[in-house]
């Protein structure tokens, strides 16, 4: 009898952890998994760079970027190397990445290799730029491809999380959705219908409807999306979903380490300014600021090679 008590309570036990885990768990569209992503790398902003370390007090820039993917339930290769040739590439132009893309660099000494990685953020307004956070000498920091030296290595980008969808449609606009990194336009007004199709009633918002047999109206879940082939024929797209584990704030190091980086700065919507002290770099102060270089060049109208004087007063905000 007592075997058995202890048989059953050590089943019990063990299934404690599944349970746990299946609770902890979210489910969110690709887009909303990209932007945490970026909220999460953003949160290690000003930790120190160190070779081989895998974080969270320190990074080498693989190590950086396989922790914050990590996070979210991904286990991607370690060096950046083996995630630039085991990822799924990224194929187009610039206006084809996404938020949370790998962006790859060649080597300093030997360009034809992947020798650095970094997330990529957003592109500039112009569309001849974009901004990436990665973990590079001088500690985790926000930079431009624009800056010469990431410029020239440039050399791609590969995919983790999968393709995103345009869940925003414009009023009035042709309806039309990204599958399988290719976008499907109609090229007629009315649709060829097959068989087993219905005829379909398209919204002047965007919305959508299909008429049943008996002539009934019916509405579907909208998050389905409809793409038009060249063809005239039509199918039904559903947005994806990610499970990923429930990230829980309680590592307080890294709180404390955030709060001293961020202490003495102002939390209002107002200018913020830093006064030069000795040792300073444009870097340095970018970094502690969660700013970039260029940024802090555009406020303070200046260049980046400028000489930095004790004592000068500079908009950080």
């Amino acid at each position: 009898m007592k075997r058995k008590i202890l048989v059953l309570l050590a089943i019990c036990l063990f299934a404690v952890p599944a349970v746990a885990q299946q609770a902890d768990s979210i489910t969110v569209t690709p887009n909303e998994l990209a932007e945490r992503i970026i909220q999460e790398a953003k949160k290690h902003l000003g930790k120190p760079y160190r070779w081989a370390a895998n974080g969270p007090s320190a990074f080498d820039c693989s190590g950086f970027t396989k922790y914050v993917y990590k996070q979210f339930g991904y286990n991607i290769p370690r060096t950046a190397n083996h995630q630039g040739e085991q990822l799924r590439p990224v194929l187009g132009d610039m206006t084809s990445l996404q938020k949370g893309d790998l962006i790859l660099f060649g080597n300093h000494w030997n360009n034809r290799t992947i020798g650095h990685v970094g997330i990529f953020i957003e592109l500039t307004e112009d569309g001849r730029d974009f901004l990436f956070i990665h973990s590079a000498h001088g500690g985790v920091q926000i930079s431009h491809l624009s800056e010469q030296y990431y410029l020239e290595r440039f050399k791609g980008a590969v995919r983790v999380i999968p393709d995103f969808i345009d869940m925003e449609m414009p009023s009035g606009e042709p309806m039309k959705a990204d599958a399988y990194n290719g976008l499907c336009a109609p090229q007629l007004d009315t649709l060829k219908l097959g068989e087993n199709d219905r005829r379909i009633i398209m919204f002047g918002d965007g919305k959508w409807a299909y008429v049943e047999a008996d002539g009934s109206v019916v509405t579907p879940d909208q998050s389905d999306r409809i793409v038009l082939g060249s063809d005239g024929s039509w199918f039904i797209l559903r947005g994806s979903g990610v499970r990923i584990p429930s990230i829980i704030e309680s590592n307080e190091a890294a709180h404390a380490y955030e709060a001293g980086v961020t202490s003495g700065t102002s939390t209002d919507s107002g200018p913020v300014y830093y006064t030069v002290k000795s040792g300073d770099s444009l870097g340095k102060i970018a970094t502690k600021y969660h700013t970039t270089v260029s940024a802090l060049c555009r406020l303070n109208n200046m260049k980046a090679t400028d000489v930095l004087k004790i004592g000068r007063r500079l908009r950080v905000k």
